[in-house]
């Protein structure tokens, strides 16, 4: 390989990354504007007229209004959740697509590497494809992982914000017994 071919290749990498870096850029600014959006709504939401309680108000209506409230804040907490493991979805597929072309290339590479100078690397190639085949499952369980967290997260938020169950009387037989 000659150094006009090098630096052609070398080129040729480095506007493959430009172009993953402008993608993840791309998505990382359309979460944003989601995001800005959601804000925006529920702060629209949280002031609208009527949407405090007042003094003169009944207390049952206050706590309608207090739980409306609170379902609103539990269904902006889940929206950006869902905007999150979108969005890290969004950029892990585009770096396993990255990973996928560098490892083409690489074995590309090699395979001439192996054309101009002979000798014996026939397990040298299926040492690589292994060995990234194993870093891009690795890569990908570790974001299948990152999601679960971020769902379980997310059931555990919602669980906490919903109001308390309302316990039923227990006859004082039953209480007894507990005791």
């Amino acid at each position: 390989m000659n150094s006009i071919s090098y630096m052609q290749k070398a080129t040729e990498v480095a506007a493959a990354n430009g172009q993953v870096f402008k993608s993840i850029f791309d998505v990382t600014v359309a979460a944003m504007q989601r995001l800005t959006s959601l804000n925006g709504d529920l702060v629209r939401s949280l002031t609208r007229d009527g949407a405090l309680p007042t003094a003169g108000q009944d207390v049952r209506e206050r706590l309608r209004t207090y739980t409306a409230r609170i379902d609103e804040t539990g269904e902006y907490v889940r929206e950006c959740n869902d905007l999150c493991i979108k969005t890290q979805m969004e950029i892990a597929r585009l770096h396993m697509q990255r990973m996928g072309d560098v490892v083409q290339a690489l074995t590309t590479q090699f395979e001439e590497l192996a054309r101009i100078n002979p000798m014996d690397t026939s397990g040298m190639g299926e040492a690589l494809k292994v060995m990234f085949n194993n870093s891009g499952s690795a890569y990908e369980e570790m974001t299948n992982t990152m999601r679960e967290a971020v769902e379980s997260s997310l059931t555990a938020t919602l669980r906490a914000l919903q109001p308390p169950q309302k316990e039923t009387p227990k006859s004082p037989a039953t209480a007894k017994k507990a005791a």
